[in-house]
């Protein structure tokens, strides 16, 4: 595994299994094995790597969070008028990235 900088993931998604999807393939896509997180019992579910500096924050359910971003003044986009499967932002070396996924 290469040296990974500190990166959290905030996952707001649809459903869990959508949650699933997503933590798959960015594990995958960093070379991490999804067992070697631990999670903490609670809400929103949180997922740290034992090794890495990498963490996964979990918001499953669009609307059971306070959340309206399609309906705020925040939405700019022209392509995407309704909930993405998974919305993550990305905080990593003090930049933060927004970043939306709909599954096929």
């Amino acid at each position: 595994m290469t040296s990974l900088k500190q990166m959290q993931f905030t996952v707001l998604a649809d459903n869990i299994i959508e949650f699933e999807r997503f933590f798959d393939i960015a594990c995958f896509a960093l070379g991490l094995k999804t067992s070697s997180f631990n999670f903490k019992k609670n809400l929103p579910l949180v997922l740290v790597h034992e090794a890495a500096n990498v963490s996964f924050t979990a918001l499953v359910g669009f609307g059971r969070w306070g959340d309206n971003y399609w309906q705020s003044e925040v939405n700019k986009s022209l392509f995407i008028s309704e909930n993405p499967d998974v919305m993550v932002e990305l905080r990593s070396a003090g930049k933060n990235k927004l970043f939306a996924i709909e599954f096929c």
